[in-house]
């Protein structure tokens, strides 16, 4: 038991920090694209994420301090079953007007989507939990054999 309860804990503990690598990343390029402008689309494409994945790829300008930056977008969500789909969705995606979120101290990073990683937080929170569990149980079955 000593022995399983240690790698029982050393399993979470890797698992927790590799979900809070992932979680922090995406937090701080989330703070980092923190200004607003409204973009020029030029492209609209759709990839193929795999067999039955689909996804909207957009490319677009917008004008920051008089100068003019390209840049494009692959969108997270949503995501599309099928081509045919997803080019339908793109027919009513063109008339909306889009803003591109950027970092004013480098405008070359941008993008059309910003999502505060609520999953990736949620997976380091449970990961956490269950490596405190493993932590206590350890110690607490360690106390009670003794």
């Amino acid at each position: 038991m000593n022995r399983l309860s240690w790698v029982l804990i050393l399993i979470s503990s890797i698992a927790a920090s590799w979900f809070a690598f992932f979680f922090i990343r995406d937090v701080y390029c989330y703070l980092l694209v923190n200004q607003r402008t409204s973009v020029t689309i030029s492209q609209w494409n759709v990839k193929e994420k795999s067999e039955s994945e689909y996804l909207l790829d957009a490319s677009y300008t917008f004008d920051y301090k008089g100068v003019k930056y390209s840049a494009s977008t692959v969108f997270r969500q949503p995501l599309f079953l099928n081509r045919p789909t997803a080019e339908r969705a793109i027919v009513t995606l063109r008339t909306k007007p889009w803003a591109a979120w950027f970092d004013p101290s480098n405008p070359e990073r941008s993008t059309l989507q910003r999502y505060f990683p609520f999953q990736e937080g949620i997976k380091l929170f449970l990961c956490v939990i269950v490596t405190i569990y493993f932590v206590v149980l350890r110690f607490t079955s360690r106390r009670n054999t003794v």
